[in-house]
């Protein structure tokens, strides 16, 4: 009975190390430059803002990182993953990016319940493809407090990856955003 007993345990020790090691896993965080230039005030807004929730295409709204093929296929990276939601992400850089490229605006949470005008931002790509470029396109709108659009506009912006791998893709997108953000900040200069 003994020997059994050990026989099993002995069995199981060598089922239990010969199992796989689980694959290590990855993290990313987006960033934005520490030092942002201020735009002057565009005559066109008002002193108030409040960037609501930014909406982002279904197939982005989880931590995998996503790749795309040519043909529309995706890829979600098992083990390179976003530290925080994307939408999250994308949300906390954009307020801080808004607050200091045009630091005459008071900014404000929806939570904050007051009323201002609304700043919309939905994505409809955030991703790299698998020829080696990363694609942020969608559009903003901008509506007075009485839901009247005031502005609206479009992006569509993609640029090499400056390395492969997954590092690389997030410093590609933390810049192409930088460069939505800018676009998007020069649209509201233009229009006064």
């Amino acid at each position: 009975m003994r020997l059994l007993k050990y026989s099993c345990l002995i069995a199981l020790l060598l089922i239990s190390g010969c199992s796989s090691t689980p694959r290590k896993t990855h993290e990313y965080l987006l960033t934005i430059p520490v030092k942002i230039h201020a735009l002057a005030h565009p005559s066109l807004l008002p002193k108030n803002i409040t960037l609501m929730p930014i909406d982002l295409a279904g197939y982005l709204d989880g931590i995998e990182m996503v790749q795309i093929s040519p043909d529309g296929q995706l890829f979600r990276a098992q083990n390179h993953l976003w530290a925080e939601p994307l939408p999250q992400q994308l949300q906390q850089i954009t307020r801080n990016y808004l607050s200091m490229r045009l630091p005459t605006i008071n900014w404000y949470h929806l939570d904050d319940r007051v009323k201002t005008v609304q700043l919309n931002i939905h994505i409809n790509q955030f991703v790299a493809d698998t020829q080696g470029l990363v694609h942020i396109n969608g559009n903003w709108q901008l509506y007075q407090n009485d839901g009247h659009l005031l502005i609206q506009g479009d992006f569509n912006l993609k640029q090499p990856l400056r390395h492969d791998g997954y590092l690389a893709m997030t410093q590609s997108l933390s810049s192409l955003w930088e460069t939505t953000l800018n676009q998007i900040t020069k649209d509201w200069s233009l229009h006064h």
